[in-house]
């Protein structure tokens, strides 16, 4: 007989013994006639078999919806499944979410190296999801049918991870390698149905103290049991404590306790239970423990300004007070405030206290005085000392005031000062300016001086001329100079050169001679400048006035001629000519010939010869371009010349000169000599009066000739100025 078996992964098996081997290939028979007569319904009710049985796919993690598949029922004690499998790369919660069509009813199962991790029905006609938690690892999600033929047909499923935070340090399985726990920090735990069952934690209370442990389930169900160093449970009863929670809505259980100083352990499992979607658990744990404070020491600064700011702090003992929560506040609020924070702001000058009070209910009070005071303010001036010409100004920058500005002089007849710093020099000397930031509530007063040095203005050269001795410059007498500093150059950017002091403030001139360490050349060109100085600074320099220097004109002599008078002078050779200027007593200097060579050193002027008895003054003034040299003057007299009426030998040895009158004249003089050109042996004789208009000359030798001519001239202030010669006669002595 044979027997027909189906195996556990759905393969059928022969008995060998022959008295089943008739009923054997019957069984076949049916068998695969039901399977072609249930795929050919199946198809023509439109069921689409996506998935082949007992396959395995790849499910995805991203909440979409899987292909729909169809799961048929062998209705064989054989279970049909489909098999999907994800893979998760870090701990995570996974929400299954599964829809029957057409599919009656059937289980899934959520496996890991082929143990069960968590199972149960799908839901006819309805959504029906489940939130698993995870460590990282390869699972698979198996949906089976049962054994029963009306609950094949089509579903769907999807699936979507959503990573966690895993702070706990694994293993942590057992007391031997407990993770340890520091007071107030929180650890984020995970435990599973089939790898984690158990976590422990083990922490150190210090001294006796009251504990708390916290903890709070946000997906699943945990139980958990505090255990002291012995590892027996902290109470003689049975100590332990349950908690449920979920993603919307966590849970959280504290437990407080008094423990003596020492190690404990918190184990956390599990729960035994039929109901594997009951068996994991996703948590958070922290304990802390209370430590009332004993005392609070206030520091900080001790003094605050009005309308500033510090911050105090509040030293808390023991530091490990469980709450160092403080309220702070102030003895006087109109003094000063005080904010949550220990922020003190100064409103009035004054002493107050600042408290710092327990927040645990032990009333243990800090203190602080304080004392408010005026803001100092510190100026700072752009200079402290300044130096002004007179009538310049200057404004300095004043920085560091919180308050108004007002400014004063010691003396305004020296510098004055506007009210917006403005610092005006009037006269040399010096002058003390006070600026004052006022006094308010908030600030005290504070002030700066600046000491301002009034030196003389600048002067003008006014002249630089060539004199007989050298180049006289010429200046503006500065008010309040003591002196005055004279440079030259030998070009207008060149390099000034200081080449005089004057020590007084009312001499206006200086002449750089022609001799010394900084004596002038003729045909140099100079340049001068002037700056005045006092005891508060020196002025600075004037603009440059120039002048080439020329000697001066000097004439050699002033000669009477019969067309006037002939001017003569010395040669300046680096000028390149020379004007020459005439005057009458009483009258002034006018151009009378300009010569435009620097060798013509002579000059007749014709425009006096009927000027007979004028007294006229010369200059000859040597030029060179603009420049001109400075002079001698000299005066003379205008004397026509004299005719001789006759010379005759009157009588023995004797000869009678006679002549018409000069009227200008003082008198004349005679010149006779037997040179007819009276190269030598001259002999002179002197008449005086202009009415005298002849002479007897006797001593004379006989059968000599004389030659004779006469001049007239004129005295004036002591000097003799003469005429020119007359014509000579001659007369020979025969008597």
């Amino acid at each position: 007989m044979e027997l027909t078996k189906i195996t556990s992964n759905g393969q059928i098996v022969t008995d060998t013994s022959d008295e089943f081997s008739t009923q054997k290939n019957r069984v076949k028979k049916l068998l695969r006639n039901m399977i072609i007569c249930f795929f050919a319904v199946a198809a023509f009710l439109g069921a689409k078999p996506v998935y082949a049985a007992d396959a395995t796919y790849e499910l995805s993690l991203d909440g979409t919806w899987m292909s729909s598949a169809y799961l048929p029922n062998t209705y064989l004690s054989t279970i049909v499944s489909h098999n999907y499998t994800f893979t998760l790369s870090e701990a995570s919660v996974v929400t299954f979410t599964s829809q029957r069509d057409t599919l009656g009813n059937a289980r899934y199962y959520i496996e890991q190296d082929g143990t069960s991790y968590l199972e149960g029905y799908l839901s006819e006609g309805l959504d029906d999801s489940v939130t698993v938690a995870f460590n990282a690892g390869t699972y698979t999600l198996r949906i089976a049918t049962t054994r029963y033929f009306e609950y094949s047909g089509t579903y769907q499923v999807k699936a979507e991870a959503t990573p966690i935070t895993v702070t706990e340090t694994e293993p942590n399985d057992a007391s031997a390698n407990a993770m340890t726990l520091a007071q107030g920090e929180t650890v984020n735990g995970l435990l599973t149905v089939v790898d984690d069952r158990y976590d422990w934690y083990t922490f150190t209370v210090p001294t006796a103290s009251k504990v708390t442990i916290t903890t709070t389930v946000s997906l699943g169900h945990l139980s958990f049991i505090v255990y002291g160093s012995d590892l027996q449970r902290v109470h003689e009863d049975t100590f332990w404590y349950n908690v449920d929670g979920s993603a919307s809505s966590p849970s959280t259980e504290s437990v407080t306790f008094e423990l003596e100083a020492g190690t404990y352990y918190i184990k956390y499992y599990n729960t035994e239970t039929d109901d594997k979607d009951q068996m994991m658990a996703v948590y958070s744990v922290k304990w802390t423990r209370k430590v009332p404070v004993t005392s609070i020491t206030v520091s900080g600064a001790s003094s605050v300004n009005v309308g500033s700011s510090i911050t105090l702090s509040a030293y808390i003992l023991p530091t490990d007070a469980s709450n160092q929560a403080v309220t702070w506040s102030s003895s006087n609020t109109d003094i000063a405030v005080v904010t949550s924070d220990g922020k003190v702001t100064g409103l009035s000058e004054g002493t107050v206290t600042i408290f710092a009070i327990a927040k645990d209910g032990t009333s243990v009070v800090g203190s602080k005085e304080i004392t408010v005071t005026r803001a100092s303010q510190t100026l700072s001036v752009s200079s402290s000392s300044v130096t002004l010409a007179v009538g310049k100004t200057s404004t300095p920058t004043v920085s560091g005031a919180k308050t108004t500005l007002s400014y004063k002089s010691s003396d305004t007849s020296v510098a004055t000062v506007s009210s917006s710093g403005k610092i005006t020099a009037k006269k040399v000397g010096t002058v003390t300016i006070t600026v004052t930031a006022a006094q308010t509530s908030a600030y005290s007063k504070a002030t700066a001086t600046i000491t301002v040095k009034v030196k003389p203005a600048a002067t003008t050269v006014t002249s630089v001329t060539n004199t007989a001795s050298g180049v006289k410059i010429t200046w503006d007498k500065v008010t309040g100079a003591t002196g005055y500093y004279v440079y030259r150059a030998t070009s207008k950017d060149g390099t000034y050169t200081q080449i005089a002091k004057i020590t007084s403030g009312s001499t206006v001139t200086y002449t750089n001679k022609t001799s010394g360490t900084y004596k002038v050349t003729s045909g140099k060109t100079y340049y001068y400048k002037v700056s005045a100085y006092a005891s508060t600074g020196t002025a600075s320099k004037s603009a440059a006035k120039s002048v080439k220097y020329l000697t001066a004109g000097k004439i050699s002599s002033l000669t009477n001629t019969s067309s006037g008078i002939t001017v003569k002078w010395s040669e300046v050779s680096a000028a390149s000519g020379y004007y020459v200027y005439r005057k009458t007593s009483s009258g002034s200097y006018s151009k009378v010939k300009t010569v435009k060579s620097a060798s013509t050193v002579s000059w007749t002027d014709t425009g006096v010869k009927s000027k007979n008895g004028t007294t006229y003054t010369y200059k000859v003034v040597p030029y060179s371009g603009s420049n001109t040299g400075s002079f001698t003057a000299q005066k003379t007299v205008r004397m026509t010349a004299v005719s001789l009426s006759s010379v005759k030998n009157s009588s023995s040895k004797k000869m009678t000169v006679k002549w018409a009158k000069n009227s200008k004249a003082t008198g004349y003089q005679i010149q006779y000599s037997t040179s007819s050109s009276f190269a030598s042996g001259n002999k002179t004789v002197t008449v005086s009066g202009a009415s005298s208009t002849s002479k007897v000359i006797s001593s004379l030798t006989k059968s000599k000739t004389y030659y004779v001519r006469i001049r007239a001239y004129k005295t004036v202030s002591g000097t003799k100025y003469y005429s020119a010669w007359s014509s000579k006669k001659s007369v020979k002595i025969s008597k």
